[in-house]
């Protein structure tokens, strides 16, 4: 007779053989998968997140989607489109007279020179440049295809050749010296690795001096947060190679403030101004910064800067220049400063920022009032900017809060200038069918009507970001207009990757994206 027990061991035996049945068939089904996802994508899964990663909320999310060239949530089928520029570069006396412009410039289509150079549209702005070709017809690709190979992007279907144009860009020379200047910012050491990228582009090589106050070392708080000889060694690696770090208690407004004491003991012989600036501020190029700061003189005392571009920011917070544009303080006024610096500001908390403080210390001990530069932008706009960076305008001295308010790379943006020059980030350039580059930011075709076209300033400016309650009726209108409305039809291609080539030309990608789905892709190559 057998046990009592074995028909409850034989059910356990066959669950147990089951759940291994279940567990292979799953790993096996995984497998195939696995296996389908590589034949399909060309590259190991491995690449593709499980979920999306943090993209510009004015984007949207991308989903998983497909992977090509390092980019994610592409749609299984999309167009591409491949342009080539050669930067033709050219002495200084042959180029723009006006400083930190391109020259007109001498197009060529599908590597044939035309007669002419292209001239402008007395319809567009000065600062838009024509070029003698149209945007390429797109080729069509299925990423979902089994045979597809992002090598096929690099031969174009039979005639549809790749788009080549040349432009007559300044002759590259050796970056100018900045020694004169030395910049001040507050920040916590463990901000500073990301905000070096930006600090990287412009002050790399210059010369130019930094004093850093921050908050004193806590990995307790900041886990990984790097020492001052770390953040030294990178600023070093930048080729930035004169910086001092402070570190100070305090809140960050009295951190900024005490830039007036820390600035002061640090001066040079050669130092003729002191520029406060904020960890996000992004200069285009200083030597066109040198070149505003030469029309003063520096041996008098000067307080130069920029309001919010908000006018509610400015009703509600007075005539001082913001940190995130730039203050530049002359030598003679911060040694004005000094015997009453201690005083502008306490070790504790006061809720105000930073850039009061320093202007309420300027007009209480001296007679200097504020100097309005409006190339300088702090870029009080929230969401989309795209308008602001896509105008036919020239191109601003500096710009802020692209890391947070509307969120920007712009190391990734200016990255073109290591072919063209400083001078051509956020150029503008039109094809002859309309579609428009600001050069490293974007590629867009415009919807406006022509009623909307024949009312509109050719230098006006789409105002896309949202508004808050901090709008008021001219909140922009002494700093950014004219301004046309937002136009809802446009088609538009976005920068979402840059990759310097060994060659020194460089690659840059723009996505355009509906819903946060990648539809259709354009590369653009820099040589």
């Amino acid at each position: 007779m057998g046990s009592p027990l074995a028909p409850l061991g034989t059910s356990r035996r066959s669950r147990l053989a089951t759940i291994l049945a279940f567990t292979l068939l799953a790993i096996l089904s995984l497998s195939k998968i696995h296996e389908a996802r590589t034949l399909l994508l060309g590259r190991p899964t491995a690449q593709i997140p499980l979920s999306a990663p943090q993209q510009r909320p004015w984007v949207g999310d991308h989903g998983s989607g497909f992977e090509l060239f390092g980019i994610f949530g592409f749609a299984p089928q999309i167009e591409a489109v491949t342009l080539n520029i050669k930067a033709k570069e050219v002495s200084s006396s042959a180029s723009s007279s006006s400083h930190g412009q391109l020259s007109n410039p001498q197009s060529y289509k599908l590597n044939q020179p035309v007669k002419q150079s292209a001239r402008y549209d007395a319809t567009q702005s000065p600062f838009q440049y024509q070029l003698p070709i149209e945007m390429p017809k797109p080729t069509k690709h299925n990423l979902d295809s089994p045979d597809f190979n992002a090598t096929d992007l690099e031969s174009p279907l039979p005639g549809i050749p790749i788009a080549s144009i040349a432009v007559e860009v300044p002759t590259k020379k050796k970056p100018a010296s900045a020694a004169k200047l030395l910049f001040g910012l507050a920040t916590s050491l463990e901000s500073i690795p990301t905000s070096l990228l930006g600090f990287q582009h412009w002050a790399s090589r210059t010369d130019a001096r930094f004093v850093v106050v921050h908050e004193p070392q806590n990995t307790t708080l900041r886990p990984g947060e790097p020492s001052q000889q770390n953040v030294t060694e990178m600023f070093q690696e930048a080729d930035i190679k004169h910086i001092t770090l402070v570190g100070r208690p305090g809140g960050p407004s009295e951190r900024f403030a005490s830039l007036l004491i820390e600035l002061y003991d640090r001066l040079e012989p050669q130092t003729e101004w002191a520029v406060l600036i904020d960890e996000e501020t992004f200069f285009f190029d200083l030597e066109a910064v040198q070149h505003m700061l030469a029309k003063y003189d520096s041996s008098q005392p000067w307080y130069v800067g920029a309001l919010s571009d908000n006018k509610w920011e400015v009703n509600h917070g007075g005539l001082y220049a913001v940190g995130g544009a730039g203050i530049f303080i002359s030598r003679p006024l911060l040694e004005a400063l000094r015997p009453f610096a201690d005083t502008c500001y306490s070790n504790t908390d006061t809720g105000v920022s930073g850039d009061i403080l320093v202007g309420e210390c300027i007009h209480q001990h001296t007679t200097t009032k504020l100097s309005l530069e409006h190339g300088l932008h702090q870029l009080d706009l929230h969401g989309d900017a795209t308008g602001f960076y896509e105008a036919a305008r020239k191109q601003p001295l500096s710009v802020h809060n692209w890391k947070t308010w509307h969120n920007f790379d712009m190391p990734a943006v200016a990255s073109v200038a290591k072919v063209c020059g400083p001078s051509c980030v956020l150029q503008n350039f039109r094809f002859q069918d309309g579609w428009q580059l600001s050069n490293g930011f974007s590629i867009v075709r415009h919807g406006y009507s022509e009623t909307d076209l024949l009312a509109q300033h050719p230098e006006a400016m789409e105002h896309t970001w949202k508004t808050t309650e901090r709008d008021i009726e001219d909140s922009w209108r002494y700093s950014l207009a004219p301004l046309k409305h937002r136009d809802e039809e446009k088609v538009q291609f976005l920068m979402e990757k840059s990759v310097v080539e060994k060659d020194g030309g460089v690659t840059m990608y723009y996505v355009r994206r509906e819903n946060g789905i990648g539809k259709a892709l354009i590369r653009l190559f820099w040589h």
